[in-house]
């Protein structure tokens, strides 16, 4: 064993070479040492740089030396080709986002058999393509950078397994990164790129996803009713009233107090429709709770047992009557109260859009108690509410998973206008325009509205005698008690503006479905598959690639501007040139730890010898 001054006694020995492959040669013990063992010392002269112009063109080259990449650099064009292909295929896919439109019909079977290729399964393939080519090309250029450190200056043994590491995974360039630092900038890149790597499938699989969207539907079929005109078809001969109200607009009547659900006059094949907005002639009210304005005059008859009767005035000159008793008069207490007045009895039938004015009362429930004598009656509320055609604007109508919704109803107040005659009406037959208040915003469609003057007559009355009503509550055990129609839903909802609200509702859905009913046709959409393209997602394979191909051409010119020879990541060369300061034969390693420890201790330099071959001195 010998005796060194920087290390101690070594496992090596002196021996002359031998014609093997690795014959050792140690070194004269008188020779002087040429390269400082402490490398840490001199840091800044450990860093790798890109050799200038004046360097490479300082070095006899090879001629052979520049072919010596050409695997390398078809590596990089085929990553650069998968990244250029990902971008291209992303580019159809902006212009052809429709999943389906990636459905190709299979030619040699049934035509009923498709197979589906999927836009991500493209996009994976382009991935690895890119990822794997430029890693063979950042693993070589890594090896290569090991033979130009160890050329350049004495390091120790270690490296030479943590740039082999570095280029087999990421681990290993994890630790290449650790324990250079800053002494290898160009190998670190190298390895930064190798672990950047890992994430480009995740990536990649983020740039796309999947979106419904609806879509027009091609045989799809949207039509929502709307009238421009109320007519159906009745004549008197005296040319104002018939002798009753449509049949179908009573029903509605009846439906509207009652809160029974009518058909919207709406057709969607589709779970999901728009409509243009859109105007339609229909029946609006107004209600006002005047309780607090009506005058109320009350008078009793103490000496017959005290029964209460008041007398009601609202600011409408509406008048109606409400009363209580006991015992001797029955145990009757009034509930509701009505009055209306038709535009017919006023005299306005062909001057006014009102078709009735009403006011209604509604008491509360006054049961009897012989236990008490005060037959006071109690607070009474009073709305007054005014029946009118008018127009109404339907905005943003449409129809989602099969629910009707309108954004906004404007209601439109209308006024009496002239017409010009009807052609090819039947005789006794008068027709009133209307049109939309002066200062009101223009309609969608045609403002002007004609209604049949006999079908507004006899609305009219049928409205007025069914809210010209008094309802009074009648002993419970009493058995012929009986409650008018619209006293028991006024009575069910305590509520009279509700009440109108919805009759006119009713009435206006009656309208849109009369003889005179034609259609607004609207868009019906169908559910389908978009492919979504997310750019974002792209920026780190982009970066792996550009950052690896900056990596292959700075190693390239390195390795242009370096005398050691073009090995990259082969681990032949440790195997066929000879390592001078060999281990002594009788030294053995059985761990792998065992050999890292030796390893981590001598330091060697690739160099030529006599002979003009490479070898590995310790030094």
């Amino acid at each position: 064993m010998m005796e060194d001054p920087n290390h101690g006694t070594l496992p090596f020995q002196h021996h002359q070479p031998a014609a093997s492959i690795n014959p050792v040669s140690p070194l004269p013990p008188d020779e002087p040492e040429i390269y400082e063992s402490n490398i840490d010392s001199e840091e800044d002269s450990n860093i790798e740089q890109v050799a200038g112009p004046d360097d490479i063109l300082s070095i006899k080259r090879d001629p052979q030396r520049h072919f010596e990449w050409t695997w390398q650099i078809l590596s990089a064009l085929l990553s650069v080709a998968g990244l250029m292909g990902t971008i291209i295929l992303l580019i159809f896919i902006d212009k052809h986002p429709r999943l389906a439109d990636w459905t190709l019909a299979n030619s040699k079977v049934s035509p009923t058999i498709a197979a589906k290729v999927s836009p991500n399964t493209l996009i994976a393939v382009f991935s690895a393509i890119s990822k794997g080519a430029m890693l063979i090309a950042v693993a070589d250029g890594i090896g290569q950078l090991k033979w130009i450190r160890f050329e350049q200056k004495a390091h120790v043994l270690k490296e030479l397994e943590r740039y082999d590491e570095a280029s087999r995974g990421s681990w290993g360039a994890v630790k290449l990164i650790v324990t250079t630092k800053h002494t290898a900038l160009l190998a670190s890149l190298g390895a930064l790129v190798t672990i950047l790597s890992l994430v480009v499938d995740p990536f990649a699989q983020q740039i796309i996803s999947n979106v419904s969207r609806n879509v027009v539907a091609s045989n799809g079929s949207a039509i929502y009713q709307v009238a421009q005109t109320y007519d159906t078809g009745v004549r008197d001969v005296r040319g104002v009233v018939g002798s009753s109200i449509d049949a179908r607009m009573q029903g509605a009547i009846f439906n509207g107090i009652y809160l029974l659900d009518a058909p919207d006059p709406v057709t969607c094949t589709t779970a999901n429709c728009a409509w243009p907005d859109f105007t339609t002639l229909a029946i609006c009210s107004s209600c006002t709770d005047v309780s607090s304005e009506t005058v109320r005059e009350c008078g009793s008859y103490m000496a017959l047992g005290g029964p209460q009767q008041c007398n009601y005035t609202t600011p409408g000159g509406h008048n109606f009557p409400a009363g209580n008793s006991n015992a001797r008069f029955g145990f009757a207490s009034t509930r509701v109260n009505s009055t209306a007045k038709s535009v017919y009895l006023m005299d306005k039938l062909w001057n006014d859009t009102l078709i009735i004015d009403l006011a209604a009362m509604i008491l509360p429930d006054m049961p009897y108690n012989p236990a008490e004598a005060n037959f006071t009656i109690p607070f009474a509320k009073i709305t007054e509410c005014s029946i009118r055609w008018c127009a109404q604007v339907y905005e943003s109508t449409n129809v989602t998973n099969n629910v009707l919704n309108t954004t906004r109803i404007r209601n439109v107040p209308v006024q009496m206008v002239e017409i010009p005659e009807i052609p090819d009406s039947p005789n006794f037959q008068s027709f009133s325009g209307l049109r939309p208040v002066d200062g009101e915003a223009p309609l969608t469609t045609n403002d002007t509205f004609v209604i049949n003057t006999v079908d507004h007559g006899n609305t009219a009355t049928f409205l007025t005698s069914m809210f010209t009503v008094s309802q009074s509550t009648v002993n419970q055990n009493r058995k012929d008690a009986t409650v008018n129609d619209i006293s028991n839903a006024l009575i069910q909802t305590n509520d009279v503006a509700l009440t109108v609200k919805n009759l006119v509702a009713s009435m206006s859905t009656r309208i849109r479905t009369g003889p005179q009913a034609r259609p607004v046709r609207g868009q019906a959409f169908t559910t389908d598959t978009f492919i979504q393209v997310q750019w974002v997602w792209l920026i780190v394979p982009c970066a792996v690639v550009l950052s690896g191909c900056l990596f292959l051409a700075l190693t390239i010119l390195r390795c242009a501007g370096s005398s050691a020879p073009v090995w990259k990541s082969s681990m032949l060369a440790v195997l066929l040139h000879d390592v001078k300061g060999q281990l002594s034969q009788d030294e053995r390693f059985n761990r792998v730890g065992e050999m890292n420890k030796m390893a981590g201790g001598v330091q060697v330099k690739m160099m030529k010898d006599g002979s003009d071959r490479w070898t590995f001195e310790r030094i």
